[in-house]
């Protein structure tokens, strides 16, 4: 993961990338995936870490939910 410096001034040139520390490379059956997102805010983000030494497990099934939403407000009603 890497940072790099923004100026407030438009004409000025961002500061050089520096790492702030190492995800490492995730990879998932062959391909790369990318293991971190960020908050809808752009405040925090997330990563999602293996224990080391331990390989992926294979997917054996998949869970789809459709209208989530809905389950969502069945689960968690706000009272409107």
């Amino acid at each position: 993961m890497m940072a790099v410096d923004i100026p407030d001034n438009p004409d000025a040139d961002p500061g050089r990338p520096r790492v702030l520390f190492d995800l490492g490379r995730v990879v998932f059956e062959g391909y790369p995936v990318r293991a971190y997102d960020v908050d809808p805010q752009g405040r925090r983000f997330f990563v999602a870490i293996g224990r080391e030494g331990s390989p992926p497990a294979g997917i054996t099934r998949i869970n789809m939910v459709l209208n989530w939403f809905d389950e969502l407000q069945r689960l968690c009603p706000t009272g409107k």
